[in-house]
């Protein structure tokens, strides 16, 4: 009963408080000034020009004069805010970023969809940094193209292992068609 108490209140609290609250660094008519007022007038051949000027095409996966993927994920993936670290996914660790970038003893991109599932070699695909994390070089060649899950499932329980990889994280675990991402990493990615 108690339990309940505080989820209900917690609730209310919660819905109370006031979006315009939340959000009032986020002004909707200087994000979209340059578009038509009346938004039901909003079209995909009205937002379609809007929205490839002022994003990016893609990321080139590697380039060596300006900004790529490589760059994108030390900015995106530092460990708690710290500069020139990534947090490595299946290890669940950090590590300098510049120092070990690419590195068979380092760190690499590891595309949460493997690409011999079907991503492209270049593009739009191949360049998403929305499903681009850095990762361990050796811990990324051991998950290889297998799908996230919970091992013992579709398998027998007594083919899993834990951790998945011996440099992985200790929640990691695999069998021979799962891979189990670190707890703190599911749901991100799993």
């Amino acid at each position: 009963m108690m339990l309940f108490r505080f989820t209900y209140l917690s609730l209310v609290l919660v819905a109370s408080i006031d979006a315009h609250t939340l959000y009032s660094e986020c002004s909707f008519e200087d994000y979209y000034i340059g578009l038509p007022t009346d938004i039901s007038t909003w079209t995909r051949a009205v937002l379609g020009p809007f929205l490839k000027s002022t994003h990016r095409n893609f990321l080139p996966y590697t380039h060596s004069s300006k900004e790529d993927v490589w760059d994108a994920l030390k900015d995106l993936d530092t460990c708690d805010g710290v500069g020139d670290t990534v947090h490595l996914i299946y290890k669940d660790t950090c590590i300098l970023a510049d120092e070990t970038q690419g590195a068979t003893t380092g760190w690499n991109r590891e595309h949460i969809w493997p690409k011999s599932l079907g991503v492209g070699t270049d593009g739009a695909d191949m360049t998403d940094v929305h499903h681009l994390r850095p990762a361990d070089w050796n811990v990324n060649a051991a998950r290889g193209n297998k799908y996230f899950g919970d091992c013992g499932i579709a398998r027998a329980a007594s083919e899993c292992d834990s951790p998945a990889h011996a440099e992985a994280a200790p929640s990691t675990a695999e069998d021979p068609s799962i891979w189990r991402a670190p707890t703190k990493m599911r749901g991100d990615i799993a």
